[in-house]
């Protein structure tokens, strides 16, 4: 059965590890839909303002869509906010595909201290507007928590990814998942 994975949280928490781990792990053909990478792929001055934002969520929406009417499963990293978690978990709905919605935590001090060896090892600076990025998306890491329904929820200061992808894929490959 096609599958739909959701993956949210912070900046620092590991959603593109185990974004491809799952999609190594899958038995299912799958595609992974790594939104940052809709979002590089715009200019600055799109990207930065709300109509830019949509744009990169219409986007993501159709290539979802895509990927389901080609009996393609799909891992959708990252999503913006609650609201939009919701809109693609309707969509998985009108497909009737299984559907998944993985939710990552940790706290704000350990995702800056990994997120800060990242940038150090890539000799990148840490500015105070990216610091506020990482603020902001644990912000809405938080609101997701909140407002969503039928996640799975997981510490990483507690399980590594390898783990944490071990755990989903028993959950996909033994119960029904929508």
């Amino acid at each position: 059965m096609l599958k739909l994975i959701v993956i949210n949280g912070g900046m620092g928490t590991g959603k593109s590890t185990l974004s491809e781990l799952l999609s190594s792990k899958l038995i299912e053909q799958n595609y992974y839909l790594k939104t940052d990478d809709l979002i590089w792929g715009l200019s600055s001055n799109c990207k930065d303002n709300f109509n830019g934002q949509a744009f990169i969520f219409e986007m993501a929406k159709s290539m979802i869509k895509t990927s389901l009417l080609g009996g393609i499963s799909i891992i959708v990293e990252k999503v913006m906010n609650a609201t939009q978690v919701a809109q693609i978990i309707a969509i998985g709905k009108q497909f009737y595909v299984e559907i998944l919605h993985i939710v990552l935590k940790l706290s704000l001090g350990e995702a800056i201290s990994r997120i800060t060896v990242r940038k150090l090892e890539n000799n990148s600076k840490i500015t105070d507007e990216y610091l506020e990025r990482v603020k902001k998306s644990h912000e809405n890491t938080a609101e997701i928590i909140a407002m969503s329904h039928n996640k799975l929820i997981f510490s990483i200061e507690k399980q590594t990814s390898v783990q944490i992808c071990d755990l989903v894929i028993d959950q996909i490959y033994s119960d029904n998942l929508v």
